[in-house]
């Protein structure tokens, strides 16, 4: 399983430091985030990521000490951006 920002959804993030600002122009919600957050976002906007991928790419941008406990930080933050619907899954074509 896969996930991306849906393409008919355009996300307006404005960055503070460490922090951002998510404006969800399909619900008309404004999200406030952190770094990681963010960077998952980012990611997903461009293109379908796995948990995989993306532990492979956030390892890739911060300093991580325990790739399982990140793993399962993403997992977390899958599921809320999905019920906050940031978010859809797709299927792997892999």
């Amino acid at each position: 399983m896969a996930w991306e920002v849906p393409k008919t959804q355009a996300l307006s993030i404005e960055i503070w430091g460490e922090h951002a600002v998510v404006y969800n122009d399909l619900s008309g919600e404004t999200h406030y985030i952190n770094e990681l957050a963010i960077e998952v976002l980012t990611l997903l906007q461009k293109s379908p990521e796995t948990l995989i991928s993306l532990s492979d790419k956030i390892c890739s941008i911060f300093e991580v000490g325990d790739k399982g406990a990140l793993q399962q930080q993403l997992s977390q933050l899958i599921i809320e951006f999905d019920n906050l619907g940031l978010i859809t899954a797709v299927n792997c074509e892999n």
